[in-house]
């Protein structure tokens, strides 16, 4: 409990009998790692999660959040939250703590333009936070806030964090996996590096001809990515090719959308403007 006279915590652990000596020891380890002679409630949330007392570890969490406290810690008490909701399988719970601290981290970010500062909080992250419990969602959003602040070197770094994770986390020809690799391949874009941008893009396009219907936008949405990319490097033939099928998916759509359909067909009347021929069969 709190003693408020001495403006300090009052704490009484005791989590095992004296025979269990082995998950005794365990816990003398572990406290005397995390909580020392100044305990917190945060370092008891980390203490209690590290030996398996979820119950009491969500306790302390929600004391820790109540107490006033910065950006950062509010951050590590919400991720602290959402990695005990996932050992207690509440993913409704895990995924509502994970989105509350990613909106704290996406604040941060966009309040911070020097670049030193950036700097600092991404190792004031990593030391605190990421290395704890690995969250693509987490990577993703630094990864999208980088891409507003024209960052795209930084949000490649990013984006493959991302990639590393959802590859160990998720079959191999997931929607979310197609995902992180298309708007990687759009940072390639950014920074003209071409060749890798055309890789990851394919790749995109290979698990997407997979795991969505042949009528989905996205589907389309990377068939006219990759006719853009091959407009930009002067693969002409190529590119009509892509936009054709991407306007293909797109009239197969019940409802197509308006903007994606305008812009396919501008790029498609432009190359057809400039000489290139219709094949005769578009891409399977």
């Amino acid at each position: 409990k709190f003693n408020n006279e001495d403006n300090n915590l009052v704490l009484s652990l005791e989590i095992c009998s004296e025979d269990d000596r082995d998950y005794q020891q365990m816990f003398e380890h572990e406290k005397h790692e995390l909580v020392g002679e100044n305990p917190t409630y945060y370092n008891l949330a980390e203490l209690m999660y590290r030996v398996g007392d979820y119950d009491r570890s969500e306790k302390y969490f929600n004391e820790y959040l109540k107490m006033p406290i910065g950006a950062i810690d509010t951050i590590q008490g919400y991720t602290g939250l959402s990695k005990v909701y996932g050992q207690k399988h509440n993913e409704e719970l895990r995924k509502q703590f994970i989105n509350k601290s990613n909106e704290i981290i996406k604040n941060q970010y966009a309040a911070i333009k020097d670049s030193n500062d950036l700097n600092e909080l991404d190792k004031l992250l990593n030391d605190t936070l990421l290395n704890e419990e690995e969250s693509s969602d987490i990577h993703m959003m630094k990864a999208l806030v980088n891409v507003q602040n024209k960052r795209n070197d930084f949000a490649i770094l990013n984006y493959q964090k991302v990639l590393s994770i959802q590859k160990r986390q998720l079959p191999e020809d997931h929607p979310d996996i197609a995902r992180t690799l298309f708007v990687l391949s759009h940072s390639y874009v950014s920074l003209k590096q071409f060749e890798q941008a055309e890789k990851f893009m394919q790749e995109a396009l290979q698990i997407r001809r997979k795991s969505l219907s042949g009528n989905h936008r996205d589907l389309a949405l990377t068939y006219s990515s990759l006719g853009s990319l091959y407009k930009i490097i002067m693969k002409n033939e190529l590119a009509l090719e892509y936009f054709l099928k991407a306007r293909e998916i797109h009239l197969a759509s019940s409802i197509p959308e308006a903007l994606d359909l305008w812009i396919i067909e501008t790029s498609i009347n432009q190359l057809q403007d400039i000489g290139c021929t219709i094949p005769s069969s578009t891409l399977n």
